[in-house]
């Protein structure tokens, strides 16, 4: 997630489902066997990335990788043909993501860099922890998520990287690794803030490079000091009256549903939810109720969600973040 909602890594891809695209080639195409022994050739070739540190370096190699990749050969099969740094031709699957040295030659490719999500409000620091919290663990150990939403970019507020489940994490100490650090313990430095830094561009110029560091082996003792006072989102409590179960809307996705930390074991078949001033019936289904009607079911984060079919129900009900849902179940014979 860099500012207005992207990461380096999500669940928008399958990466075993990727790999094996990439072993999908045209029968007699040579390139098969030459993209995986490419990529071993760029990844040997790190004395390229020494020319790249300043990051007025990093802002050229930004530029040029843009038009390098895009003036390429594309082939039949979505490959691109590059320079290699020994003056060989190189084949890359358009999926690939090439780091170049300043020459414009690459150095090292990411074979798999995914978005988790385009739609995180700009600045929403409660919603991308929500999500990233939902994700992270789609993904295999050794994974790193670079999210950037930030809008203490420039003040006092820290930089950190982290350790957390056999995963890597890149972010602003600012509440954002909040359901993350709540899944696991967690190892976590403080990145330095290079002099030269944009005050308005951390994710360029302090966040991608620890991540990229982190993906080449870095570790975390070497890219910054230990620290433990975090910040922290305010818990998301739960608690109980009787039989009901109470809690709040923690999210509202795309689609204007309202989600929910209420566990859907707290709802059995017939239950009701009241949320706000509204009660809202549950169900298994959209298509158990009219067009525009509210609907409420387990979502497939196990907690109960509130929607309105073929609309929105922030929109209908005119409710958000933070509204108490109550969850009550049906009374006994």
């Amino acid at each position: 997630m860099r500012r207005g909602g992207r990461t380096g890594a999500g669940v928008s891809g399958d990466p075993a489902a990727a790999g094996r695209r990439l072993q999908q080639r045209p029968r007699g195409d040579r390139r098969g066997g030459e993209l995986s022994s490419n990529h071993r050739r760029l990844g040997d070739q790190h004395g390229a990335g020494d020319r790249v540190g300043s990051i007025a370096g990093r802002r050229r190699l930004h530029r040029r990788a843009h038009g390098v990749v895009g003036r390429a050969h594309r082939g039949p099969d979505s490959a691109r043909r590059v320079a290699g740094g020994d003056g060989r031709d190189i084949w890359l699957q358009a999926s690939y993501n090439p780091i170049l040295d300043v020459t414009g030659k690459p150095y090292k490719v990411v074979k798999f860099a995914v978005d988790i999500t385009h739609d995180i409000p700009p600045g929403d620091v409660a919603a991308a922890s929500y999500v990233l919290g939902r994700a992270w663990r789609a993904f295999p150990r050794g994974t790193i998520h670079l999210a950037v939403v930030d809008p203490g970019v420039g003040t006092e507020r820290r930089a950190l990287a982290a350790q957390v489940g056999g995963h890597g994490f890149v972010a602003p100490d600012n509440g954002l690794l909040s359901d993350v650090f709540a899944a696991a313990d967690a190892r976590v430095v403080r990145l330095p803030i290079p002099a030269a830094a944009s005050r308005t561009f951390h994710g360029r110029d302090v966040f991608a490079p620890a991540a990229a560091r982190l993906v080449r082996g870095t570790s975390l003792a070497d890219l910054g000091t230990p620290v433990s006072d975090l910040v922290h989102l305010p818990p998301r409590r739960l608690r109980t009256e009787g039989a009901d179960t109470i809690g709040q809307v923690i999210h509202v996705d795309r689609f204007g549903t309202l989600v929910t930390n209420v566990p859907g074991a707290a709802a059995a078949p017939g239950s009701a939810l009241r949320v706000g001033s509204h009660t809202v019936a549950l169900a298994a289904t959209f298509a158990d109720v009219p067009p525009g009607s509210p609907v409420a079911y387990v979502g497939s984060g196990g907690t109960l969600e509130i929607a309105v079919r073929d609309g929105r129900a922030d929109q209908v009900l005119g409710l958000g973040r933070g509204i108490e849902v109550r969850a009550s179940a049906p009374p006994r014979g």
